[in-house]
């Protein structure tokens, strides 16, 4: 990666494009106001950020907005059914040889099952601290540029730092309980 002193040049990106069409799965919600519709969007693990924040985050959006909030099982069975390709095949594989019963699939076992399959499709067994390093290493404000050249506004680049954390946080770490303090992420920004 290209540096100047000790600060690396880093652009980043979403690796998928959110308003791009893709296939989802409609779930009807029945909520105190009447009944809404949310989509989900199905992932086939060509991107963990698109797995995390559409997919998963899908998933809990649709939990938290029902009136009745589904148990372990349920949860295993609506995520088995929003995933396709090397997820489902790792998702198949992990719940057959560590969650084989139904006691098993419980809303913890359910947390862990998502960041074994993250790394699963990652090339690295602690994923969030490959992103821990990443934040932590300096971004050089001067090239989080936008597209078309400009430079991104610093509520912007917060904002993509915020989503790394979160990202970073969600997978296997050996950064303790709490994954990054505020004031680390402070002192990143600081940095850039």
């Amino acid at each position: 990666m290209p540096s100047t002193g000790n600060k690396p040049l880093i652009r980043y990106y979403l690796d998928y494009d959110p308003k791009e069409e893709a296939p989802e799965k409609t779930y009807q919600i029945n909520t105190p106001n009447g009944r809404e519709y949310i989509g989900v969007r199905i992932s086939h693990g060509e991107s963990i950020e698109e797995l995390m924040h559409e997919t998963y985050e899908g998933l809990e959006e649709v939990n938290g907005a029902g009136v009745n909030p589904w148990n372990g099982v349920q949860r295993f069975r609506e995520l088995r059914a929003v995933i396709k390709g090397k997820p489902r095949g790792y998702f198949d594989e992990i719940v057959l040889s560590d969650y084989p019963t139904n006691a098993d699939k419980t809303d913890a076992n359910y947390v862990e099952l998502r960041c074994k399959i993250i790394t699963h499709l990652s090339d690295h067994p602690y994923p969030g601290d490959k992103i821990h390093v990443y934040i932590m290493g300096g971004v050089k404000y001067n090239y989080c540029k936008m597209e078309d050249g400009r430079l991104e506004k610093p509520n912007t680049a917060l904002a993509h730092l915020k989503h790394l954390r979160k990202l970073g946080s969600e997978m296997h770490q050996n950064q303790g309980a709490q994954y990054m303090t505020d004031d680390q992420l402070t002192k990143a920004f600081w940095n850039m």
